[in-house]
């Protein structure tokens, strides 16, 4: 079974460290809370609902409403070296109790409208790219 793209890398000057970056748990060195914010707001515009952020030790985790299985995106940026958002499910097919969920559909039209997201963002300086390594 092959993974999805699970990581877009993504650099630019219009995301600084903001005042809810410091909940993350390692905020001397993250944060993304801008970025993250940015994301979802363009994500509610296309109809994915109401995005909830959680600071977490790693970065920002992106709930996106979702029937059935838990659907999210992640991102952060450590030490300014640029920001890396990530998904969750990572497989194409999950397992609920007894049965599989076809979750790529779902799964890929959250990348893509992340990825025109960021194609749309100001102040790009490289990126977005779909990566399966940083």
């Amino acid at each position: 079974m092959h993974q999805l793209d699970d990581l877009i890398v993504f650099d630019s000057t219009q995301f600084p460290r903001h005042e809810r970056d410091e909940e993350l748990a390692n905020s001397d060195t993250m944060h993304g809370y801008a970025l993250a914010r940015h994301i979802a707001d363009g994500l509610r515009e296309r109809g994915f609902g109401e995005v909830e952020l959680i600071g977490e030790d790693w970065g920002w985790y992106c709930d996106v409403p979702n029937e059935g299985y838990a659907l999210m995106y992640g991102v952060c940026n450590e030490q300014d070296s640029g920001f890396l958002i990530q998904f969750d499910p990572r497989k194409p097919v999950i397992r609920r109790w007894f049965r599989k969920i076809e979750v790529e559909p779902r799964v890929r039209a959250l990348q893509n409208a992340v990825f025109e997201i960021l194609e749309q963002a100001p102040g790009r300086t490289d990126g977005p790219r779909f990566t399966d390594k940083y």
